[in-house]
């Protein structure tokens, strides 16, 4: 499962920001005893057939989440929504970025428009990337900013993909700490993960997580049988004492979804000049 993916992707986005932000400087008794006793039954009764639908609801919908997060990068397409706000020694940067990917049989493509803004200026960076899997577990990555005439292209052997791949989460795990609600003809999973979980505190770039947990809003939709959203919600406190690494660094507000999401069924065309070789 690829959530350890997901959850990085937005822990780098606040670190991302912020070093750019820093180098840019009561309930109603009534009734009878005898009423109450009855209610009492018949709510524990209820509560119980809610809990089992509960449960198995939050199965179907966890399956249908590692289905996505295995095959995002095979067969699916969606929006990434990320903004953020800061303050830095006084001056306030604003960031947001917009982005729309596809994948297909091995080829992914995306596509960003990042816009800062600090002091009265305003930077948008628009850059486009292919991320190629070759037969043999080559990747190849090709990306290049509206500005470029060509096509940046690196590329990862296979013994190099092996070492970076992810361990499987563990499905229970999320289980145990999920939440589920239901509006209309959507299911709101609520999952509570911790970094450590992960193996993301770990990282030499993720110093300090060890107790550090995102929850990961998971949106449902019953009659499409399919994933539509995924949002991330921080801890901003939590986030604020690991950012003191960087210097005077205050995040107030932090977003980031993936939206649209559906399943993709159509090639992704590889440009001439990106040489595969």
């Amino acid at each position: 499962m690829k959530i350890k993916k997901l959850v990085a992707l937005a822990l780098a986005g606040t670190m991302v920001f912020s070093m750019a932000a820093c180098e840019g400087k009561k309930d109603d008794k009534k009734g009878s005893t005898n009423s109450k006793t009855k209610n009492t039954v018949e709510d524990a009764t209820d509560n119980a057939s809610k809990m089992e639908a509960d449960g198995e609801s939050i199965d179907r919908i966890l399956a249908k989440f590692e289905e996505f997060t295995k095959e995002q990068d095979n067969n699916y397409s969606y929006g990434m929504e990320m903004s953020m706000k800061m303050e830095s020694e006084g001056i306030e940067v604003s960031m947001e970025m917009d982005s729309t990917s596809s994948a297909y049989d091995g080829v992914v493509y995306s596509k960003s428009n990042t816009k800062s803004e600090a002091l009265g200026e305003t930077e948008e960076i628009i850059e486009e990337v292919y991320t190629i899997t070759k037969e043999d577990g080559t990747v190849v990555t090709a990306m290049k900013t509206a500005e470029d005439d060509e096509w940046y292209v690196e590329t990862e052997d296979a013994e190099e993909m092996e070492d970076m791949e992810e361990p499987n989460f563990d499905i229970e795990a999320i289980k145990d700490a999920t939440t589920i609600e239901k509006k209309g003809d959507n299911y709101y999973l609520t999952m509570e993960i911790s970094a450590s979980d992960m193996g993301l505190d770990e990282d030499e770039l993720m110093l300090g997580l060890s107790e550090f947990d995102v929850a990961v809003v998971v949106v449902y939709n019953e009659k499409q049988d399919e994933i539509t959203e995924v949002e991330f919600k921080m801890d901003l406190d939590a986030i604020n004492e690991m950012m003191a690494a960087f210097g005077d660094v205050n995040i107030e507000e932090f977003t980031m979804k993936m939206v649209d999401i559906k399943k993709n069924d159509k090639p992704i065309e590889i440009p001439a000049e990106i040489e595969l070789d």
